[in-house]
């Protein structure tokens, strides 16, 4: 059974120093400002009401704008959305 990580109480206790590198057993997800959200592969991606998605890459783009055409996967299209806002 995975190690249980703290609750939401404890999440913000965490040293700050500690932002470039998580510590050992722990993942880093990267959010990217108008874009997708990085995370460490490989990953099971569990969405109400669809299969999961596995995917054994060594990182992994999740689509954060809902407009990819391979969701939950990133397709680039929050690039398009990001064109029309300007």
């Amino acid at each position: 059974m995975a190690e249980e990580l703290p609750g939401r109480e404890t999440d913000y206790d965490l040293p700050a120093a500690q932002a470039g590198s998580p510590a050992p057993g722990w993942a880093r997800v990267d959010m990217e400002p108008g874009g997708p959200v990085i995370v460490p592969g490989p990953v099971q991606i569990v969405v109400p009401g669809a299969e999961p998605v596995v995917v054994g890459r060594f990182r992994v783009a999740l689509c954060a704008c809902g407009r990819s055409g391979r969701y939950p996967l990133c397709d680039s299209s929050h690039r398009l959305l990001n064109r029309t806002q300007q």
